[in-house]
């Protein structure tokens, strides 16, 4: 039921052949009748990383590398994200000849495992290869290990600079490597947001915003991962940087969405017990999306969501304020009656 091309296929049957079986298929039919639940998972890796090649085959990239993607994504996924990363700086170290020496002279990584994985030793891995390992470990279950997203953005900031240097630069036998993307930066961001660290996150947001390259300047994406590194971050000065990172944005011509503003609520949660305003400046923050909605062309947009109010009603049942109690209500009766509001779910009625 693909499009892929032939090519992508017969490489499938090949690598089938020359490796006795990719690991997907492997991992099918090992698990065929040993558990049924561990089968169906399989399953589903196998269905998600086949439509993931289909996409590829429309790429550039060579099916090869189409391949190796995919590999690094089943691993990531199975939070094997270490050896996705060491499959990935292997096959680098591969590509460009190099033994273990040459590697920690040009600083490409810090400690390299050269007993290489043959396998992928013809793979150039792509800024797709770099940008899946780094998703990767935004997703890690440990939260300061996320931030190494960071850390492998920069070794690619780094050498990708060094080899487009031309005749100036370091050899590296033909093999240049790829420039980081927008999806990298916020990738990155995302794992500094997600790892606690939003001064490191809004540093990173900087560096892009003074940035002549137009793929590297932020998007919305950019700056709705910033203020969720603040909203995350459980610091009292939250909702102050969360409000600069929005009039930030609005200068720069960035309208915010329902995610700006529903994450700008959460960034008051640490001083609700202490503020008696606070829950207020968050209903107001619900009000001024409500009015933006019916002046916007496409509401839907900037309208607010079940997690927004949630968000709100959840402020005043933190508050102090006198009248919280009687505010939360209102919300939630809003939520029930009218028609252009979204339903509660099951977090509201909590």
């Amino acid at each position: 039921g693909t499009h892929c091309h032939p090519q992508y296929l017969s490489s499938i049957f090949r690598l089938n052949k020359e490796r006795e079986a990719p690991p997907l298929l492997e991992t099918m039919i090992c698990y065929r009748n040993y558990n049924i639940w561990k089968f169906s998972r399989a399953l589903q890796f196998f269905i998600f990383n086949l439509l993931q090649l289909t996409i590829y085959a429309y790429t550039s990239a060579t099916p090869e590398t189409v391949l190796f993607n995919v590999r690094l994504n089943e691993l990531c996924v199975g939070g094997r994200v270490e050896e996705a990363e060491h499959l990935l700086l292997n096959s680098l170290a591969c590509s460009l000849s190099m033994d273990e020496n040459d590697c920690l002279k040009m600083g490409k990584i810090v400690a390299v495992e050269c007993s290489l994985d043959l396998k992928w030793h013809n793979v150039e891995p792509d800024i797709a290869s770099f940008n899946t390992v780094m998703n990767g470990w935004t997703k890690h279950q440990r939260k300061q290990v996320r931030r190494r997203a960071e850390d492998l953005l920069k070794k690619l900031q780094m050498m990708s600079e060094i080899s487009q240097q031309g005749d100036n630069g370091a050899d590296f036998g033909g093999y240049t490597y790829p420039q980081p993307n927008e999806v990298s930066y916020n990738i990155a961001l995302n794992g500094l947001a997600k790892g606690g660290a939003p001064e490191m996150a809004e540093e990173l947001l900087a560096q892009m915003e003074v940035s002549d390259q137009a793929w590297k300047n932020p998007t919305l994406i950019s700056y709705n991962t910033c203020i969720d590194a603040w909203a995350c971050s459980n610091s009292k000065y939250a909702h102050i940087k969360a409000g600069n990172i929005v009039k930030k944005m609005i200068r720069k011509g960035i309208e915010p969405n329902t995610i700006t503003y529903s994450n700008m609520i959460r960034c008051y949660r640490p001083i609700l017990a202490e503020v008696d305003d606070a829950a207020q400046q968050c209903e107001k923050i619900l009000w001024t999306m409500k009015k933006k909605a019916k002046e916007s062309s496409d509401p839907s947009k900037i309208a607010p969501n079940v997690v927004t109010y949630t968000s709100v009603i959840e402020s005043f049942a933190k508050s102090k304020h006198p009248k919280a109690a009687t505010k939360a209500d209102n919300l939630f009766r809003e939520m029930l009656v009218h028609e252009d509001t979204p339903a509660p779910n099951l977090r509201t009625f909590r």
